[in-house]
């Protein structure tokens, strides 16, 4: 039986194994762990532990106190080199995921790296009125307070609150109909995304839409006498560019 390679100090990579770790990403692990244990100590790499990414190294006899002493200026930002190298191996591991340790022979930890908590990103919560087309796909309320849900033309959904029952029911009639323009104000929240949703939104008031196709409505103008729809190459071009559309 082979006696195990003698070592000083260890590299411990939590969340991770040496089978699902990259090999060019393991052995940039290594240069950085070499960079932090110092090159005027001679490093020179002892194995990794079976089962586990556990970085071994040994230094010479001389230069394992100065190996540890470097190690500890690294943790308290003493020494520039080493500092470089301990926030080197810390960004590695927060983009892999990974927490880990670097211990003596003796099992002491000397140093830790720990994931950095994501910063938390408020929302940000605005209020302002708005217009919302939909097909009213649902009304209902126990009280005198009416919710309505509006579905959009891209399949979003919309809860708007109301509190007038005649508004209510003459909402009643468009169930599953034609769609209508909501008049609401409210609050809208803006995700770290940069998107803006709907919080809560209460109901003004509501206009019908004619759903008209817009080719019948380009042929009743283009038969308005004077109009420059009729002597247009491509009418329904002029009409994205007016719109803005791509």
């Amino acid at each position: 039986m082979s006696r195990p390679t003698p070592w000083d100090y260890a590299l411990r990579i939590r969340g991770v194994t040496p089978q699902k770790l990259p090999m060019a990403r393991l052995g940039e692990y290594l240069q950085a762990w070499a960079a932090l244990l110092g090159d005027e100590n001679k490093p020179h790499f002892a194995g990794i532990v079976k089962g586990s990414a556990v970085l071994r190294a040994r230094v010479g006899g001389d230069a394992k106190l100065t190996t540890k002493v470097r190690l500890v200026a690294a943790r308290e930002g003493v020494e520039d080199q080493s500092a470089r190298a301990y926030e080197q191996l810390a960004t590695m591991m927060v983009r892999d995921q990974c927490t880990g340790e670097v211990r003596d022979s003796a099992g002491a930890v000397i140093l830790e790296f720990k994931r950095q908590p994501t910063p938390e990103v408020r929302p940000v919560v605005m209020q302002d009125s708005a217009t919302v087309d939909g097909v009213v796909i649902s009304l209902a309320g126990a009280d005198d307070t009416v919710h309505l849900r509006l579905q959009d033309a891209d399949g979003a959904v919309y809860k708007v609150t109301l509190r007038n029952l005649e508004t209510a029911r003459a909402l009643a009639s468009h169930f599953r109909a034609s769609p209508i323009r909501a008049h609401v104000h409210g609050s809208w929240s803006r995700d770290a995304d940069g998107s803006w949703r709907a919080v809560s939104l209460y109901l003004d008031r509501f206009e019908e839409l004619d759903d008209e196709p817009a080719a019948s409505i380009l042929s009743r103008l283009s038969a308005l006498p004077g109009n420059r729809w009729a002597v247009m190459a491509d009418a329904d071009l002029a009409l994205r560019e007016l719109r803005g559309d791509e």
